[in-house]
């Protein structure tokens, strides 16, 4: 849509490694997208995505993720911070 430029993904880095990753967030006040609070970020082959899941865990009309995890989650954005791929080996039959 010509008036709704997507503007919801911001570049950040987050963990140990300072991996580079999109934070996904658009308000109830957004008039092009719903509500929606969320990390993304890739690995080789693999895209991750953090969602935060705050208080009853129900969303509802003007929810807004981000608020609601700066009430009820304090410490996510700690966790977040120490964020790390690990090593892992392929296992072959």
């Amino acid at each position: 849509m010509k008036d709704c430029p997507l503007k919801a993904a911001t570049k950040v880095f987050i963990g140990e490694g300072n991996y580079p990753a999109r934070m996904v967030y658009a308000s109830p006040e957004d008039k092009c997208f719903r509500e929606i609070y969320l990390y993304i970020l890739q690995n080789e082959d693999y895209s991750y995505v953090i969602t935060p899941w705050p208080g009853d865990g129900e969303e509802y009309v003007g929810y807004d993720g981000k608020k609601e995890v700066e009430k009820h989650l304090p410490k996510f954005y700690q966790i977040l911070s120490t964020f790390k791929f690990i090593e892992t080996e392929e296992v072959t039959d």
